[in-house]
């Protein structure tokens, strides 16, 4: 099974996970979060866009300190309180018999977020973790470039797969996902369809009720692990760009700009890698807390599933994505 599935998030943010990450964490209230009452309904896996519009279409940010940047969120598979192999003794075996192997870290949600100040554009991309690509003469899976590479070379790939040049990088793991959101309090968020899921040696016990309701931690981290899609992961990434969407629109609010300095500090224990800085944010926070006045994008990253020697990939249209993109690559 993928490490994809061991996961999700995150997400930053969210893994959420992957909209806790970073510029998303430190603009919110710190009591429970309730986010709107918009459903997410999956769509087909075609490659494009889907925009929301801000109700009074005043996108013209060109008056707004700060620059158009690039974030990539990576959410990781780390889960210490499941598996227990991430270290293993010398002449240890598995089950089997054989010389057991270390658990790798790998990236299981990998966002890419564009804040465009020219276009008066926001677009949240989920790259597909299972992407197939080379890397030194081998072939590999692009989440599992960040236990190999690095998140560093990550962000490089993602910059290929892309054209879009990463400003910004955030990383946070399963565990220190749940960790934040039960920090700031539950989150009241629309579950797209009923989930009931039971798998032991992932960890997962999944039982939630399609519609409206508060998440906790781990309720939200069994919703972006959720395995059962009939479409496959198409629907699990739709979802965590989603949510993440849907925090920013909640948190990225003007009123929430003086709180900056605080919550960034307050929050920013949680990821185990950050390279957005709290002098980065000081210095985009007139941009960033503009979200509600953006036109709020989610772009599907063009490709389709493939089977390679028996194993899931995802095979990338690069040319179709770089093209996409191409209207924001010599911003900022």
């Amino acid at each position: 099974m993928s490490g994809f599935k061991n996961f999700i998030l995150t997400f930053f943010v969210a893994a959420v996970i992957f909209g806790l990450i970073a510029f998303g964490i430190v603009r919110f209230s710190d009591q429970a979060l309730s986010i709107g009452g918009d459903q997410y309904s999956p769509e087909t896996g075609a490659p494009g866009e889907v925009s929301k519009m801000p109700d009074n279409e005043d996108r013209d940010l060109s008056s707004l300190t700060g620059n158009s940047f690039t974030m990539l969120f990576v959410g990781t598979d780390y889960l210490p309180s499941v598996f227990k192999d991430y270290s293993v003794s010398p002449g240890a075996v598995d089950k089997d018999g054989f010389p057991a192997r270390k658990r790798e870290i790998n990236a299981d949600l990998i966002i890419v977020v564009r804040v465009d100040k020219d276009t008066g554009n926001c677009v949240t991309c989920a790259v597909p973790s299972e992407t197939r690509i080379s890397m030194g003469g081998l072939t590999m899976k692009l989440g599992e470039l960040y236990s190999k590479k690095g998140v560093s070379t990550l962000a490089d790939k993602v910059s290929a797969l892309t054209g879009l040049p990463v400003d910004y990088y955030a990383v946070i793991s399963a565990e220190q996902f749940k960790g934040l959101i039960n920090a700031m309090g539950s989150v009241t968020y629309y579950v797209s369809t009923t989930m009931n899921y039971v798998n032991e040696e992932l960890g997962m016990n999944i039982s939630l009720k399609k519609g409206s309701q508060k998440l906790n931690g781990q309720k939200a981290l069994d919703m972006l692990r959720f395995p059962a899609y009939s479409d496959g992961e198409i629907s699990r990434r739709k979802c965590a760009v989603s949510f993440l969407q849907k925090l920013f629109q909640t948190w990225l609010l003007n009123s929430n700009e003086s709180k900056a300095a605080d919550l960034y500090n307050k929050y920013i224990g949680y990821f185990d890698a950050c390279t957005l800085t709290l002098q980065d944010v000081t210095a985009n926070a007139d941009l960033i807390f503009s979200y509600s006045r953006m036109n709020q994008i989610s772009y599907t990253y063009p490709g389709s599933a493939t089977v390679i020697d028996g194993e899931n990939y995802f095979a990338a249209n690069v040319s179709v994505a770089t093209d996409y993109f191409s209207k924001y690559k010599y911003q900022g």
